[in-house]
């Protein structure tokens, strides 16, 4: 396999030529950028499609003059922080990159560095280094520039030899049904419970918007959230056959020890003195999922985001940053496509004995990496645009984020969509 010296990694969040210390922002960015070899500087130009932190999602291009003709490479990245030497430094790693007409073509990946002082606000471009066999080649970053979805064209993208996915503008359903049910309440993880509670909320209510159709939230939260407030919604809701119904649990969640199967049951007390008992739980799979879907709506989708570990077991709880990427990257088509489809999934945050991990300031794992699988898969270049596609890459970026962890989370799901 061939290897050649030249790759790439970026430096996301834009602000006067300055990056803000405490939040990176997803989206989309072009970036261009040198490198000083032996033989002199070459130029480069990219195109970076920004989730989260560690997203399996997080993809890039760059365009760069070669023996007479135009390369494009696409890469993946990673982003770290460290503070060394009396400096904090927000560093992208390229993971892995190839040439996008010839895949056998490698190339090596390159470190690009921010740094600041413990004094400073903003972080400032520094260096970016690439190791070759020759030792170390440094270059610079010379311009970052944040991109708007509507301003992206199919020909700025050719470029790049990207387009946006443009299938069937229509759209078959009458209205979107959320049910939100959040333990916002809880002593210890409720503030993580009420941020996922607002994240899911304020992502279908775009998705509602781009799709043209009204969307009817139903909330459980705070003192009406119980057992059969729970049960009674579940029990008298009506949707119509051409509905779409979204189920989404933000809260407590625990496996019960005599329990064989592979579903959550849901922690639906409102403090830790009552006990844990069949009148104040429920489960995910035979009390949500199955009575949801002989509603016979048009497409029903449920979530489970919750612990499913054996009942006693302590909360997890993360204190990184993982951000959700924002509605300005949804492409309204693509959308369309996706939630024209038929039939049902049934998702939960973790398999059996395991947690599934909140942060008090950003709210669930998996509800960040599912938010950004999508805007991803409704983007650029998705050769299927399947809800199984991503669902699993959900998964995956969510077993990445908590793979540091005493305790893993591995999502698990079950689906019957017509694709």
């Amino acid at each position: 396999m061939k290897s050649i010296s030249i790759s790439i990694c970026f430096i996301i969040f834009f602000i006067s030529n300055c990056f803000f210390a405490k939040t990176y922002a997803q989206g989309i960015y072009e970036v261009t950028y040198n490198l000083n070899y032996s033989n002199g500087i070459t130029e480069y130009k990219a195109l970076i499609f920004y989730y989260s932190k560690n997203s399996t999602n997080n993809v890039m291009r760059f365009r760069f003059y070669s023996k007479g003709e135009w390369k494009l490479v696409e890469e993946k990245f990673h982003i770290s922080e460290f503070e060394l030497h009396g400096k904090n430094y927000w560093v992208i790693h390229g993971d892995r990159s190839t040439n996008v007409d010839d895949t056998t073509v490698t190339y090596r990946t390159h470190n690009l560095f921010l740094t600041k002082s413990p004094s400073e606000t903003y972080y400032v471009p520094d260096i970016t280094v690439t190791k070759t066999a020759n030792g170390n080649v440094y270059g610079k970053v010379t311009s970052f520039t944040k991109l708007n979805r509507d301003d992206i064209s199919n020909a700025y993208l050719n470029d790049y030899k990207w387009k946006w996915n443009t299938p069937d503008d229509s759209f078959a359903a009458s209205r979107i049904q959320l049910i939100l049910v959040s333990n916002t309440n809880d002593s210890q993880l409720g503030d993580g419970f009420r941020v996922n509670h607002r994240k899911v909320k304020a992502f279908f209510k775009d998705i509602a918007k781009v799709c043209g159709v009204p969307i009817n939230i139903i909330e459980i939260t705070g003192e009406n959230f119980s057992q059969p407030t729970l049960r009674k919604l579940v029990s008298d809701f009506l949707p119509s056959e051409n509905d779409i119904v979204i189920f989404y649990y933000s809260g407590h969640g625990f496996h019960a020890r005599m329990d064989n199967g592979s579903w959550p049951s849901l922690d639906l007390r409102q403090g830790f003195a009552d006990g844990l008992a069949e009148e104040n739980s429920m489960s995910l799979a035979k009390d949500i999922y199955q009575p949801l879907c002989n509603k016979k709506a048009r497409l029903t989708m449920v979530f489970g985001e919750c612990c499913n570990m054996y009942a006693g077991a302590l909360f997890p709880i993360k204190d990184n940053t993982l951000l959700m990427a924002p509605s300005n990257m949804l492409n309204p088509a693509a959308v369309k496509k996706m939630f024209n489809k038929t039939g049902n999934f049934l998702i939960a945050g973790s398999d059996v004995n395991e947690p599934s991990y909140y942060g008090l300031g950003w709210g669930g794992s998996f509800c960040n990496n599912f938010i950004s699988a999508f805007l991803q898969a409704t983007g650029i270049s998705s050769s299927s645009m399947r809800w199984k596609d991503i669902i699993s890459s959900a998964r995956l970026s969510t077993m990445k984020d908590t793979e540091s962890e005493k305790k893993k989370q591995e999502p698990i799901y079950h689906y019957e969509v017509n694709d």
